[in-house]
């Protein structure tokens, strides 16, 4: 399959999910999210403008109840897992039909081994009740003396195998090590603390791994690719070697660190600055008297909300790191998290996109292409929907300490011009 294939399988992924509907369905939406949701009315034509102004590629309806936990695209870019409240999900690409995955309801995000199989984390068998919170869940796991699973599905073949995870509790952060079905999780330990894992599922055996590590994480990425991985706490994030565990690059509140597997570049992701839920900005100006509607029913609404109601939002930001330049970019066009590199094509990249032009709107999963960006900021420009953080009032960039960059020649060169 050649490259320019897998990228039209990713648009026609977009063009299936976007017919679905699921509304009431998904999970996982905040007070703060219902808030905005109340107040402001969906504008799909709005949505679908910012969209395509800043290119990026919405896979669900604009104004679908599309509130889900976890995404992630196989290899080949052919299949996109989704979480629902109650189980996961695949969408087919190049079929566009959706397909529910007949297990339990994963215990954390789940990986991809290859190109149709996927590693799933599963709670003790006959332990958790469908729809418990993750709190109860876990309470009622650690009760039962049972062991958690990783369930290795093989879409291909249609089949399932179920391993037991012996000593860890609540595995999170699956990630292929590129041997056979082995992986790097997370898992609590006897300790209580969250530390990094590999895992044969043939052999049962659990090892450390960065051992030097005895922190207490919440979030481990690992790439292989690059030689590279990023743990996090709640103080911020740091960017390691796997094959010498040396620290390559701390990060102070960055909550997950996301290389790219050239090893050049890092995305970040971070909390932004608050935004109202009342007064957005977006594409279209309004008039006078518009405002003074606006401004009126926001009064109204301000009058009904209890003092201890947010009256903000901290939306999710996202920054890339240049490593080879040792600068930093700050995405200034969208809001998003639970970002991931996509590896048919170098620099596209997926996430779940909060919001676009500082303006709150419905969860979706959106893919882009980072390139031209990354080229230009290479060559010293500024790209639109990009700024240099940190920055001085006049905008220009501020050295950040290219002394913590390590052994620079293994990152890659500047991205191509030219399309693949």
């Amino acid at each position: 399959m050649t490259v320019l294939s897998r990228t039209s399988l990713l648009c026609a992924a977009a063009v299936a999910l976007a017919g679905c509907s699921r509304d009431d369905l998904y999970g996982e939406a905040t007070f703060t999210d219902n808030v905005a949701e109340a107040y402001a009315e969906c504008d799909a034509g709005e949505i679908k403008f910012l969209s395509s102004k800043h290119n990026l590629r919405l896979a669900f309806r604009a104004c679908g109840s599309n509130k889900f936990h976890q995404t992630a695209w196989s290899p080949d870019g052919t299949i996109l897992y989704f979480q629902l409240t109650h189980g996961g999900h695949l969408l087919i690409g190049d079929e566009k039909r959706i397909e529910t995955i007949d297990l339990e309801t994963p215990v954390g995000p789940v990986a991809w081994l290859r190109d149709h199989v996927l590693a799933i984390p599963l709670p003790p068998q006959g332990v958790i009740e469908r729809g418990e919170s993750e709190e109860v869940a876990a309470r009622q796991a650690a009760a039962s003396g049972k062991d958690y699973r990783i369930a290795i599905y093989d879409w291909g073949a249609r089949t399932v195998e179920v391993f037991p995870l012996p000593g860890l509790r609540e595995p999170s952060d699956l990630a292929a090590t590129g041997q056979g079905n082995q992986l790097v999780l997370t898992g609590i330990g006897d300790d209580g603390k969250r530390r990094p894992y590999r895992f044969d599922p043939d052999t049962g055996a659990v090892t450390r791994v960065l051992a030097d590590i005895d922190a207490d994480m919440q979030r481990l990425v690992w790439v292989p690719a690059a030689d590279m991985a990023s743990w996090s706490d709640a103080e911020g994030s740091e960017l390691v070697r796997i094959s010498t565990g040396e620290t390559l690059r701390e990060l102070p509140g960055v909550k997950r660190a996301i290389p790219h597997p050239d090893g050049r570049y890092v995305a970040l992701e971070v909390e932004g600055a608050p935004i109202s839920h009342f007064d957005q900005r977006t594409w279209r100006e309004l008039s006078d008297d518009a405002r003074q509607r606006e401004e009126a029913r926001k009064a109204q609404w301000l009058e009904t909300l209890p003092e201890w109601a947010p009256r903000e939002a901290m939306p999710p930001e996202l920054h890339i790191l240049d490593l080879n330049k040792d600068e930093r970019w700050r995405i200034t066009a969208w809001y998003a998290d639970h970002f991931e590199w996509l590896a048919p094509q170098p620099y596209w990249c997926s996430m779940i996109v909060w919001g676009i032009e500082n303006k709150q709107l419905h969860r979706n999963v959106a893919f882009t292409d980072l390139r031209e960006k990354l080229r230009m900021a290479d060559k010293g420009q500024v790209p639109y929907g990009l700024e240099r953080w940190p920055a001085t009032e006049t905008g220009s960039a501020v050295t950040q300490g290219s002394d913590t960059v390590s052994d620079p020649t293994r990152v890659g060169g500047a991205p191509s011009p030219k399309s693949p």
